[in-house]
């Protein structure tokens, strides 16, 4: 699974040219190298910035939406948090390709909209022992206050029909709530990609998660 960024543009044609394209050619962006490529969906060597880290990026032409710029991360299978009692004890940094931070801030200005995924089975969790850092230096718990969902993870909401579901009945004042929802986070799009996960309360059962698009 991966994060998706998509730039949304103006117009757009897709070209049926069969002209070879340059494997070793490295571009800025995904638009950069599909408008050096025909808008030839991909995948390509992106650098963001002069001197950051290159990486082989899925980059997608579509029509009627735009620009596709496909990230994957460290984290994509399900990953199984330690045991603690500690509040935000358990630190898990979300890697994105061979990027730096600096590296995937440059980028993220060459892109439109962004949405990611994140699939999450909470055992027991309390919310207030465990908060999501977002990319633009925010934070946010179990709860998500953007108005999308009340639950971070929007599968519930889109199940009912209705953005006021909690991931779990009481969460905000229950110690133990137990749910496993896999969709949208729902925050703004300004506020992704995830890139920290700060866990805690884990001890009483198995907590496990993964980060997609």
């Amino acid at each position: 699974m991966r994060i998706k960024l998509i730039k949304l543009l103006k117009f757009l044609f897709l070209l049926s040219s069969l002209s070879i394209l340059n494997s070793t050619a490295v571009y800025k962006s995904c638009l950069h190298a599909l408008q050096n490529n025909n808008f030839i969906s991909n995948t390509y060597n992106i650098q963001s910035r002069i001197g950051g880290a290159i990486s082989e990026i899925e980059c997608e032409a579509i029509k009627d939406v735009g620009i596709v710029t496909v990230l994957d991360n460290n984290k994509e299978n399900l990953t199984t948090l330690a045991r603690t009692q500690a509040k935000y004890f358990i630190i898990v940094d979300i890697q994105y390709e061979n990027f730096d931070d600096t590296d995937v801030t440059e980028l993220l200005k060459t892109i439109g909209v962004c949405q990611q995924t994140m699939h999450f089975i909470n055992a027991k969790a309390a919310n207030f022992h465990n908060r999501f850092l977002l990319w633009d230096g925010s934070y946010t718990s179990f709860i998500a206050n953007d108005g999308i969902c009340n639950c971070l993870i929007s599968e519930i909401c889109e199940q009912t029909n209705d953005p006021q579901q909690f991931c779990a009945p009481n969460i905000q004042t229950v110690g133990n709530p137990v749910f496993s929802y896999n969709g949208k986070i729902a925050v703004l799009p300004q506020r992704l990609p995830l890139k920290r996960i700060e866990a805690g309360d884990t001890n009483d059962g198995v907590n496990r998660f993964s980060i997609g698009k």
